[in-house]
This record gives structure tokens, sequence and C-alpha cells, in this order.
């Protein structure tokens, strides 16, 4: 009912056609089952979380993931999982959504996610850059929601570690898949005074899907090419929805 009326009061250049804000990356370049794998991965990080330390593994689309490590930060309410494909792929970190009825959250996304940068962020972004120093197999942001502005920046700050630290990197070596995500460039920006290397933006392969009429998605500007789809029922049959149903749908 809140984002039905906020849709009634949004300026005119919102209420439009969809269309969203980005800067363009190195690569987005996703096979069809890398986008649904990571879309569902999206939605684990509170699931594991809640379960707490004794998640250790899970299966997604039939593909299975050594659960590694698990981050949380009370005062920002960032929470996201560290998890390991099996099959050899990069190291994955999820980065868990808004969490309705929480304080930490609804302030974090007011801030477009910049508070959550403050927090346990920097550790996983540490991790990160140490998994394809030792590695070599890339790593992977998804995340929905706020989780998705959240995941924009840290790829953008673990390709930006990467070059720092002088690891080997090329087009593609850090991935970005968010879900409904809200802007992250903006936050991204305050972060590093104002503007984008070019040369680290270069690293990244981003892709930032959503549901045609979502509001969340249309907030701030994004990191990576946005490709919006229509929402369908079960059968796959086109379907209109409102803008709280369409939102992480």
């Amino acid at each position: 009912a809140r984002l039905e009326g906020l849709l009634d009061q949004l300026p005119p250049e919102y209420r439009g056609p969809d269309a969203t804000g980005e800067v363009r990356t190195g690569l987005s370049d996703f096979l069809q089952i890398q986008v649904e794998v990571g879309a569902a991965l999206s939605a684990t990080a509170r699931v594991v979380n809640t379960l707490g330390p004794d998640a250790i593994a899970m299966q997604v689309r039939g593909y299975d993931f050594a659960i590694n490590e698990q981050y949380n930060d009370v005062e920002s309410g960032f929470s996201a999982i560290k998890v390991l494909p099996a099959d050899g792929g990069p190291m994955i970190f999820v980065i868990d959504g808004l969490e309705v009825g929480s304080i930490a959250d609804t302030v974090a996304a007011v801030d477009l996610g910049g508070l959550q940068l403050r927090s346990a962020f920097q550790a996983m972004i540490a991790d990160a850059v140490e998994a394809q120093a030792t590695l070599g197999r890339g790593v992977q942001f998804v995340g929905p929601s706020l989780g998705g502005a959240v995941a924009q920046s840290a790829a953008y700050e673990a390709a930006e570690a990467l070059i720092a630290a002088g690891v080997p990197t090329a087009p593609g070596t850090v991935r970005l898949l968010t879900v409904d995500a809200l802007g992250g460039r903006d936050a991204t920006e305050a972060l590093n005074g104002g503007t984008l290397d070019p040369a680290v933006l270069n690293v990244i392969n981003a892709l930032n899907i959503r549901t045609q009429g979502d509001l969340i998605s249309r907030i701030g500007s994004h990191i990576g090419e946005s490709l919006s789809f229509q929402a369908v029922d079960a059968n796959g049959s086109p379907v209109a929805v409102t803008a709280a149903d369409a939102h992480v749908n």
C-alpha cells in the first residue's frame, strides 16, 4: 500500500515508461543458467544467517555450494554470506536485501546503501581479494533490493582492491548480478571522491535484472547494465502486477 501511494507522488519522469540510469561495465555477458542460479542464490543469505553456524552447505537449482563465511553487522543491518561452488566456479558473496521492520536496514536504504559500506562489508571485500589471489577463480557478488545496491558497490570495491594489490585481473574477473536492486552507483561514487574509474569498471561483468513495474530499482543509478522482464504466472503467461508485487517477484 505504501508503494502504491509513493507511485502517485513521484515526479512525472518516474511515472513514465521504465528507464533506469546506469554506468556500463567492461562486460554484461551471462548464460541464462548463470542468471537463474544467481537470482536463486540472492535469496539464500537470510536463510543461512537464520540457521546460524550449523549451515555449512546448500544446493541451489541442482548446484552444490559450501558455505565458508557469514558476515553480520547489527548497527548497519549488513548481512552476507560467502559460498564456494563445488563445480569450480567463482567465489560468491551473497548480500541480503532489506528486511521489513528492520530500522537499521531502513536507514541504510534511505542512504542508498552507503551506511552498510562502513561495516563488515570491508571484511568481505578483503576476503574477495584473498579468494582471487589464492584461487584465481574469480569472485561474484549477488543481492536483491538493498542488497543489490550493496553488491554493486562491493563489485567495484573488490575490482579496485584487486588492481591496487597487483592481483591479475581481466574483464569479467569480478561478476555482479542483482535482482530488483536499489541503485548502488551513488553510494559507490560517494565512497570514491565522486567519480568511478573506467579501468576498475572494465574488470566487472555486470547484469541487473528487474521486474517490469518495480519502483525500487528506479531509485538511484546503477553500476552495470539493467534488463527488465515482464512478470509472468506459473505457466509463463504475462501478468499485470502492482508496484508492491513487482519488487523481488
